[in-house]
C-alpha cells in the first residue's frame, strides 16, 4: 500500500521572501505540500 500523500495548502502573500520562508517552515513542520503565489488571482483558479 502506498503512503498517504501530504496535505497541501494554497499560500498566497505579495512578499516573496515570506512565502518561501513560510514554504519551508510549513513543509519541514509536518506532512504538509505547499503551494504558493504572488498572484491572488492566480490563487483564485
Amino acid at each position: 500500500m502506498a503512503p498517504p500523500s501530504p496535505d497541501t495548502i494554497l499560500y498566497v502573500d505579495d512578499e516573496a521572501a515570506l512565502l518561501e520562508i513560510t514554504k519551508l517552515f510549513l513543509e519541514r513542520a509536518g506532512d504538509i505540500a505547499v503551494d504558493t503565489t504572488t498572484n491572488p488571482l492566480e490563487a483564485y483558479e
